[in-house]
Formats: structure tokens, C-alpha cells, sequence
């Protein structure tokens, strides 16, 4: 996978679902940010002292959804079914954009911490290998309202990852008798250096805010999963079968 370009933080620039990923990352110099430090000592401006502090936050969300198998259709093979499992976790068509190459544009859900209020896109490659669907983002833009107006924006770095996985008995177990899941996990971590008021304050005040967003956002995106796939599961079963009935009937002499 190519090297993502800086991570971004933006004010009033507005972001299109439907352009491409050249022309969302390619913004004003003075909107671009180096990569995080770990800890930046006192800058100091012309006119005041900045401290920016690094916080990490970080959220898991866990899901393990049991269906019945429909005949011959397992859902080993439903899962390599990319584009669906995008759609049911985004049922709506605005929110998200693929862009090529198992790469989709998501825009998640409007968050606010404390006086700042943001939009979160994401560019999430989403794939199948060794039996799973894999899920994995490091580009993220924000659009931001509410920052105080001595910063431009964020430092930040941002990660996402999962898997999503079909979980069976023991082999010793008859396959016929097995209740299989749909089993998987995503985490996603967001490492800011804040900048003045928000520095200021203790960790055990921004780390619960911080987190319980992310926690939020996951949240949302695993409860339309967990709620959609065995119905579309069952869905593409009998299409499945129909398709596969229909080619039979074709090739019958």
C-alpha cells in the first residue's frame, strides 16, 4: 500500500463524496501538519506561549453474530462479499463513496469534543485474505468548527483496523450440528497533540471524552452490521441458489 500523505485537520474546507482521492488530499500548505511528536516542549510566538500535549485515545468494538448455514452457501464465501458488508454497515448510499481499488470514502458521524465540533471522513481499504475481510484506514480528514482561533488545527495521527471473520465449532464437532458466527473486531486510535485550552487540562478529564467518541463512532458502525448481515446473508443465499439454478438450466442439453 502506497504511503499516505500527512494526516489533516481543516476548518471550513468542504469535501466532496464523490471526488476523487487526489483532489481531497491535496489542500493549502498552511492546512497540512507534520507527523505527531511524542512531546512537543513550549513553542513560543511573538505574542504568547503555546503548550501542545500529546493524548492517545483509543476505542475497541467487538461483535459475534451466530446464523444457521443455508445449504451449500457458507459464509466463509459471504464474506469474501466485500462491497456488501461495506453497504450494511453504511445502509446509507450518502455516506459512502468507493474510490478504486477496495478503497471507500466514509463520512462518520458528527462528533463533538467540548467546544469543537467535527465531521470525520475516512478512506477505508477494505479486502479479503486468508479467510477473512480485512478492514484498514491511517487517512482521515476532519472538518472542524469551534477550534479557538489562535490554532489552525490538530497534530494528529489516526489508525483504524479489523477483521471480520466466520468462527466454527471444534472439528470434532459435526458441521451439521455447529452454530457458526460471524466474528470480528475493530480498533481505532486517534493520537492529538492538543493544543491551548484543551492542553491544559488533566488526562482523566480529556482521556473519557476522548475515547467515548471513538467508542461512539465504532459503536454505530457495529450495531448496523450486527443488525443487517444475517439478513443479507440470507439474501445472498437465494440469490446464490437462483443464479446457480438459472446457469444449470442454461447449460441443460
Amino acid at each position: 500500500m502506497e504511503s499516505p500523505p500527512a494526516m489533516t485537520a481543516i476548518g471550513s474546507y468542504k469535501i466532496n463524496m464523490n471526488s476523487n482521492l487526489q483532489n481531497v488530499w491535496t489542500v493549502p500548505s498552511y492546512l497540512t501538519f507534520n507527523k505527531i511528536k511524542k512531546r512537543r516542549s513550549l513553542q513560543k510566538s511573538s505574542s504568547s506561549i503555546v503548550r501542545a500535549q500529546l493524548v492517545e485515545f483509543q476505542a475497541t468494538r467487538r461483535v459475534d453474530v451466530p446464523f444457521r448455514q443455508e445449504g451449500a452457501w457458507k459464509g466463509e464465501d459471504y464474506i469474501k462479499e466485500t462491497e456488501r458488508i461495506v453497504k450494511i454497515t453504511f445502509p446509507d448510499s450518502s455516506r459512502i463513496n468507493y474510490l478504486g481499488d477496495n478503497v471507500w470514502r466514509a463520512r462518520l458521524r458528527p462528533v463533538t469534543f467540548f467546544t469543537v465540533t467535527a465531521i470525520p471522513f475516512c478512506d477505508i481499504k477494505v479486502f479479503h485474505t486468508n479467510n477473512s475481510l480485512q478492514l484498514a484506514s491511517n487517512r482521515l480528514v476532519l472538518d472542524l468548527k469551534g477550534l479557538p482561533g489562535q490554532n489552525d488545527g490538530f497534530d494528529f495521527q489516526f489508525s483504524l483496523q479489523g477483521e471480520l471473520l466466520v468462527h466454527r465449532e471444534s472439528a470434532s464437532v459435526l458441521e451439521s450440528e455447529q452454530t457458526p458466527s460471524f466474528r470480528g473486531w475493530v480498533t481505532m486510535g486517534l493520537n492529538v497533540d492538543l493544543p491551548l485550552p484543551f492542553s491544559l487540562m488533566p488526562d482523566y478529564i480529556i482521556l473519557p471524552v476522548g475515547n467515548g467518541i471513538l467508542d461512539r463512532i465504532l459503536g454505530a458502525m457495529e450495531r448496523e452490521l450486527a443488525s443487517r448481515i444475517i439478513r443479507d446473508y440470507n439474501i445472498w443465499c437465494h440469490v446464490s441458489t437462483e443464479l446457480t439454478g438459472t446457469v444449470t438450466q442454461l447449460l441443460a442439453p
